[in-house]
């Protein structure tokens, strides 16, 4: 599953926001090639992100927008729980709306969702088979006119749905879809998703990699038992021992019980690394990691950034938020990174870079922070009174 575009109005700080992942510059970059939809297809879309801004600026309720979206498609009923419906919108007397453009394999479909008084007011998707000749205009113009596969109104319906989709519910044809359909994501203030078992190439590959990471730690080994007939078996559970001799036992491979004895650098990396094994089982998902490397070297984050976006496959989609500025001197193309900002009237936006800069510079950064693309916030009005508390 690929998304092409995200837009939606009153939901959380949004309004009238629209997220493109498609572009059309040229770009020679190795991390680019496989952008294309498919082999052939004119049409570019980003699927290695990087994602920067202030705090507040979105990066996070973006990663939830999506969240929620994905749950939506999944049959989920979103009246409440972490991503509900009532809880994201914005102004509880008006609708609340999104769209959503995404592919799976040869096939484009457009999602519409309007939701009045806390439940869903009209629903509608339309689907597109994509061409090899399509640019994304025309695709986009095809899937507006295309086949619509299902279609809710509330008032024609006379029936009350909650926030769950009707069209996902009732058509054959998307409920199997639904089995093509994949997501992962990792959240920035919500537990860690260290629970995610660790086969035994992983537990080698962590062995090699964490003491690498943390050099207190000698080894990792898979916990092995005797059982009732007295030969080995193997467990979810793993140890870490230390060069003080102390051994740490992952209880079925759940690091969150275990977090007082690591550092948070160290405790992120094992989290992080379980991110590769699910990069090599889930080839078709949409990933989203919220700041989960803030505790690590800068050096570390984007070195395990990279090895992600190079091992992950062409028909997956990965999202990284970061507040690090020294990321975009990460060897990867421009059009790998958005950037989220707040415009003054309170509301999230979305800058992209590529279009602001139309060349292939290489001082990102120095753009980055010298504000060239007024993402940065504006301190300068602390200073009065921060003066006037010094004079105290």
């Amino acid at each position: 599953m690929i998304i092409l575009r995200v837009a939606c109005d009153n939901f959380y700080m949004f309004k009238n926001f629209e997220v493109d992942f498609t572009y059309e510059r040229k770009s020679n970059h190795y991390i680019s090639e496989n952008d294309r939809l498919f082999a052939g297809s004119k049409i570019k879309v980003r699927k290695n992100l990087i994602v920067m801004g202030a705090n507040v600026s979105g990066k996070t309720t973006f990663g939830k927008l999506l969240c929620m979206i994905l749950n939506f498609i999944y049959g989920k009923d979103l009246g409440d729980g972490s991503f509900s419906i009532p809880s994201a919108r914005y102004d509880k007397f008006k609708d609340s709306s999104f769209e959503v453009e995404f592919v799976i394999e040869d096939t484009a479909y457009l999602l519409k969702a309007c939701f009045r008084n806390d439940s869903l007011y009209t629903e509608e998707i339309f689907r597109q088979k994509i061409y090899k000749s399509y640019n994304i205009q025309t695709l986009r113009k095809k899937l507006a006119e295309g086949d619509t596969i299902e279609k809710y109104d509330s008032v024609k319906n006379l029936f009350d749905i909650g926030c769950k989709s009707y069209a996902f519910a009732s058509s054959k044809e998307l409920r199997d879809l639904r089995k093509k359909i994949g997501f992962w994501f990792s959240f920035s203030e919500l537990p860690l998703n260290s629970s995610t078992y660790l086969g035994e190439t992983n537990i080698e590959f962590l062995n090699n990699v964490l003491p690498k990471i943390d050099n207190s730690v000698i080894s990792v080994k898979r916990l092995i038992v005797e059982g009732e007939d007295g030969e080995s078996v193997k467990t979810k559970s793993y140890q870490i021992t230390f060069k003080n001799n102390e051994i740490l036992t992952v209880p079925d491979g759940d690091l969150r019980r275990c977090g007082d004895r690591l550092s948070h650098g160290t405790f992120e990396a094992i989290d992080f690394l379980c991110l590769f094994n699910e990069l090599n089982e889930k080839t078709t998902h949409l990933f989203y990691i919220d700041e989960r490397l803030s505790h690590m070297h800068s050096e570390l984050e984007a070195y395990l950034m990279y090895q992600a976006f190079s091992k992950k496959s062409s028909d997956s989609q990965i999202f990284f938020t970061t507040h690090n500025a020294e990321l975009l001197e990460l060897n990867a193309p421009i059009t790998s990174f958005l950037f989220f900002r707040r415009s003054e009237e309170g509301f999230n936006e979305v800058i992209y870079p590529s279009e602001v800069l139309h060349k292939n510079i290489r001082n990102l950064r120095m753009h980055y922070e010298n504000d060239y693309f007024g993402v940065l916030p504006d301190y300068s009005v602390l200073d009065k009174f921060l003066e006037e508390r010094n004079n105290d």
